[in-house]
């Protein structure tokens, strides 16, 4: 049984939900959902400044950035390959090449470039839910949370890639759950600590 929220639910539950709500999306209303994210994401003023960002690609109805890829000069992009139990980071581009790897999840080739904490300007993290600190759920295996307790990674700003339906007061919570910086959903962009600023601000 999973960890309690305050307002009641598992993160069984809130997973089960959240899951249920994304595979009703039509594809229609989820192209049209997934522009709308891109265009708040890409009004965010961190753009004007990041040249390395992370990434991932969209499984299980989860959020596409397709929209934002064109709109934004962003030179250097990661994307993640599964190791074991971890994530590593590889330079790649949006349109690939890829590999499938574990959950015949795209990832970019092995012998893609590997890309280190003190590289990243910003990651963006998928989710299923995010609540108002921050704090994320996902599928249940704990590769972010393993990544982002690493004290080289805390310090790479994170934002949240997830629906609207998904953002709640408070989800259930465990003591290695990492919070985000902040989220972006169809709906709108919201930091939870201070957002990112250039080196030279």
């Amino acid at each position: 049984m999973g960890s309690k929220s305050e307002l009641g639910g598992t993160k069984t539950a809130f997973r089960q939900a959240a899951l249920q709500e994304r595979m009703a999306l039509s594809a229609g209303r989820y192209t049209r959902l997934s522009a709308q994210l891109c265009a708040h994401l890409a009004a965010d003023p961190l753009w004007s400044w990041v040249q390395t960002v992370l990434a991932f690609c969209p499984v299980q109805g989860e959020p596409s950035l397709a929209a934002l890829y064109p709109r934004i000069g962003v030179p250097t992009w990661g994307f993640p390959r599964c190791q074991g139990r971890d994530l590593t980071w590889h330079c790649t581009s949006p349109a690939g090449p890829w590999q499938r790897g574990p959950c015949d999840i795209p990832e970019p080739l092995a012998a893609a470039p590997q890309l280190h904490p003190a590289q990243i300007d910003l990651m963006l993290v998928p989710c299923l839910a995010c609540d108002d600190q921050g704090y994320r759920l996902g599928y249940g295996g704990g590769y972010y949370d393993r990544l982002l307790s690493q004290p080289e990674w805390q310090q790479v700003p994170t934002l949240g890639i997830l629906w609207a339906a998904g953002r709640v007061a408070q989800l259930p919570r465990d003591p290695w759950d990492q919070p985000l910086w902040g989220c972006c959903t169809e709906a709108g962009l919201a930091w939870f600590r201070s957002p990112p600023a250039h080196a030279s601000d």
